[in-house]
């Protein structure tokens, strides 16, 4: 506590997270860990909706996409950036299966975020954008 008190511009970091950290791909990706099915299962066309997860990560940061990495994480964890101390665990990725839902939908006490299944990817990104942009944004606006 001393050192805090003596160097508080050394532990600003650990405390307070930083204004011009930007968002990118590679975050997110590392971020949200996929819940696969066992191997072998019919399940597992999540490897299929995981590869268009990657590349939807990737249109949002060239800006080919009506959503921002933000507004992603907003969804997923109602939290407008990654906290520096990082979340309390590890947010994940899970799927509808048995075409539960169209959209997207997540649960921010738990930070999961349920994928939709699609056939092709444009239908695909057209409902995990569409279900983002109609959802609350927990006051950011």
């Amino acid at each position: 506590m001393d050192m805090m008190k003596r160097y508080p511009m050394g532990y600003n970091p650990l405390f307070v997270a930083s204004s011009d950290t930007v968002l990118c791909p590679m975050a997110l990706q590392e971020l949200f860990k996929p819940r696969y099915s066992e191997t072998g299962s019919n399940r597992r066309v999540e490897n299929r909706i995981v590869s268009y997860w990657r590349d939807w990560l990737i249109s949002i940061a060239d800006e080919e996409s009506l959503i921002t990495l933000e507004d992603l994480l907003i969804f997923s964890t109602a939290a407008s950036r990654i906290p520096p101390l990082g979340f309390p665990f590890d947010p994940c990725l899970e799927f509808h299966h048995d075409r539960e839902s169209p959209f997207p939908t997540a649960n921010t006490c738990a930070l999961v975020l349920r994928l939709p299944l699609h056939d092709t990817y444009d239908d695909w990104k057209s409902k995990m954008e569409s279900g983002i942009i109609q959802s609350p944004g927990f006051g950011v606006s």
